[in-house]
């Protein structure tokens, strides 16, 4: 079992992170504003999370594994920050 920390201060997430079932992702909000992340399909919300503020996230195999940051919104409506969790191999294993 391994854990992902994601820092919330540059706004950004990895495009794809590649993990195994029961390995997990913890979200830290390292910025100056309060940061809610939301899984595509809405199964799951992470916050909001206050400053300083941080949430582990277990993956499993039935987990929504496409998330967004609520908090940052092109200007026609959509997501800016999206991120994604991939089972499959790493391309640099």
């Amino acid at each position: 079992m391994s854990c992902t920390n994601y820092n919330l201060d540059n706004l950004n997430f990895p495009e794809t992170t590649y993990l195994n079932p029961g390995d997990s992702v913890k979200f830290i909000n390292m910025s100056g504003d309060e940061h809610t992340i939301i899984a595509a399909n809405a199964t799951w919300t992470i916050g909001p999370l206050g400053i300083d503020q941080n949430y582990t996230l277990v993956v499993d195999s039935e987990i929504e594994r496409t998330f967004h940051n609520a908090n940052a919104i092109n200007s026609d409506g959509s997501y800016a920050v999206t991120g994604d969790i991939s089972f499959a191999a790493s391309p640099l294993d």
